[in-house]
């Protein structure tokens, strides 16, 4: 096997500490398997030899590629840092998988503070998921960046439900994923038998991902190390893109201080991707002003392709996307060497149909949230199918209140009622009046196509500021439940009437939920750029390349605005051959412009 000049000095170093800067495409995987084997010919003890990775998978890939190297014997131990603290903490204390809070657990116990504070859980419901990174986040963050976090208006009111959440955890004795690692790191600055075990243990670490290390990941790491193991590290600066775990790219800078005589190597050549497309992202990279300055290498010869492309809406957005791909599959491409990769898995739901539509085959790597199975999807059918058929008592009660009309639910006197027992049961002249209002609403949606039904209940009927008043009464950010309301509108605007539009829906569902396979299914990748890290395609198609989406409009910070160019530059380089990028005037019914990165990619070329 041939390696480059700085391969070949990072696999054979004799530094205690080594930093290798490795780029995208630069052999990195390679280089961390290599360098074990030449540990190990080299009389090195496979038991004391640790590498550990970012996530189970490149664990398990790391392991599979250096056991195709063929060595006999024992084989390293191959992990990642939280499965290592487990496993310390359970030959140390017995700590066991049983004595971890799931993820269910964690809901629970949140979702249970908010009825405390009389908030029912649906009205939280969506918001849990959210909550639980914000406990994690928190708890692998310092002192300084807790008050910090906490300072943030938005964060006012985290602290009594993060105060909770801990009660609740010690209550049972349980541990989280963050207290592994808190557990781990108290026992070795303690001067205890068990930590001296543990800092013996290893006499070489390696690091994959370096740079997706918190401060707490990074302070165990050193504590492992303190009685003289040496450590191989490998990570790249400018693909630190998890900030909201508490990861910084500043790790890469702390290495070099904290081991002034370290070893640092910069693996530059990209042996993944044409020139065009290294030109191209290492422009954008270098605005960024948290980096070690580096010059990356194509080493795929020319060729390469970025196409840029500006279209009226979502819709048409979608279609091009979708015909391009298309081309793409008859000139030979396999579909699993397409990638349409999202800043945010909130996109994926308004580009998924046009791919089943045409029936091109889809691997969606997201847990996407199928908006017509939250309670606003779920509202706006029940006025639709209302529309149709007025005496189905289910769906009136379910948009009864929405918005108030001064009509109670106990009005309909069996789940069989429907807007002619409502009428019968009514008293007063004020309900009389309400009663007839909504026949007539309903009578006049019976007779639009689906997207102006779709806008007469959201403007004409007053969904849309029900929804508004009731996100202020319950302190919730109306802008998501807008996007919610958008993506409805924008996927009705193709069907003639309402049965064939329900007739999308009841296949979009049943696709949808199908399109959650394995990571092996024969497919176009849907995915965000997060889950694309470390994987590669011939050809890369970035949708919504628009301000408020890449970068995200909640980047405010230069700090914050640096990691979405990091993120953005990590979608880039997936690519081997071909780039797409898409941007769109109108996102929903919403002017937009191009995303302030757009010209940083052309600039100079």
């Amino acid at each position: 096997m041939a390696f480059t000049k700085e391969q070949e000095k990072a696999i054979s170093s004799q530094a205690r500490a080594v930093l290798v800067v490795a780029g995208p495409g630069s052999g990195k995987t390679t280089v961390l398997t290599e360098r074990l084997v030449y540990l190990l010919k080299n009389a090195t003890d496979s038991g004391s030899c640790l590498l550990l990775s970012f996530t189970r998978a490149s664990s398990k890939e790391m392991a599979l590629r250096f056991r195709k190297r063929g060595l006999s014997g024992v084989s390293p131990h191959f992990s990642t840092i939280h499965a290592l603290c487990l496993s310390l903490l359970k030959e140390g204390r017995g700590v066991g998988k049983e004595n971890l809070v799931d993820l269910y657990e964690k809901m629970d116990w949140i979702s249970r503070y908010f009825l405390e504070q009389g908030i029912a859980r649906e009205e939280v419901e969506e918001l849990l998921p959210n909550y639980c990174n914000q406990i994690s986040y928190f708890k692998s963050i310092t002192e300084e960046e807790r008050l910090a976090f906490l300072r943030e208006e938005k964060n006012e009111n985290f602290l009594p439900l993060f105060q909770y959440y801990e009660m609740m955890r010690k209550k049972r004795s349980k541990l989280d994923f963050e207290d592994l690692l808190i557990e781990v790191l108290l026992e070795l600055q303690k001067n205890t038998d068990l930590a001296e075990l543990w800092k013996r243990r290893y006499t070489h670490i390696l690091v994959d991902e370096f740079q997706d290390l918190s401060l707490i990941q990074y302070a165990i790491l050193k504590g492992l190390a303190e009685r003289g193991a040496s450590l191989f590290v490998v990570g790249d600066e400018d693909q630190s893109i998890y900030g909201f775990r508490g990861a910084s790219p500043d790790i890469l800078f702390r290495f070099e201080k904290d081991f002034p005589f370290c070893e640092k190597i910069f693996l530059q050549d990209n042996f993944r991707s044409k020139e065009e497309i290294v030109e191209l992202s290492s422009r954008l990279i270098g605005k960024n002003k948290e980096r070690f300055r580096k010059n990356l290498f194509g080493r795929q010869g020319r060729g390469g392709r970025a196409k840029y492309y500006i279209v009226e809406s979502t819709a048409e957005e979608g279609r091009l996307i979708a015909e391009h791909v298309e081309t793409c599959l008859k000139e030979g491409c396999r579909p699993e060497e397409i990638a349409i990769l999202f800043r945010s898995k909130n996109q994926i739901p308004a580009l998924l149909p046009e791919f089943l539509e045409r029936n091109i085959p889809v691997v969606v790597y997201e847990e996407v949230n199928n908006v017509f199975q939250h309670f606003i999807g779920k509202d706006i059918l029940a006025y639709l199918r209302l529309g149709m058929n007025p005496e189905n008592g289910s769906d009136l009660i379910q948009i009864l209140s929405k918005p108030y009309r001064g009509l109670r639910r106990e009005k309909i006197l069996h789940e069989n009622a429907g807007l002619k027992d409502l009428c019968d049961s009514v008293k007063t002249g004020r309900e009389h009046r309400a009663v007839a209002a909504l026949e007539m609403q309903l009578r006049t949606l019976s007779k639009l196509p689906p997207k102006e039904a779709v806008l007469f209940i959201r403007k004409e009927i007053g969904y849309e500021k029900y929804l508004e008043d009731f996100a202020k009464k319950k302190n919730r950010d109306f802008t998501e439940w807008w996007d919610n309301l958008e993506e409805i509108t924008s996927m009705s605007e193709n069907y003639p009437d309402l049965e064939s539009f329900f007739r999308f829906i009841t296949e979009f569902n049943r696709k949808a939920l199908e399109k959650r396979r394995s990571e092996e299914g024969k497919g176009v990748r849907f995915m965000t750029y997060h889950s694309a890290k470390g994987l590669e395609f011939d050809e890369v198609f970035l949708p919504d390349c628009i301000e408020g989406v890449i970068p995200d409009g909640r980047a405010k910070k230069q700090g914050e605005l640096e990691e979405e160019r990091r993120s953005f530059y990590v979608a880039l380089t997936r690519a081997r051959k071909g780039i797409h990028i898409y941007v769109t005037k109108t996102r929903y019914s919403k002017k937009t412009v191009p995303s302030r990165f757009i010209p940083e990619l052309l600039e100079g070329s």
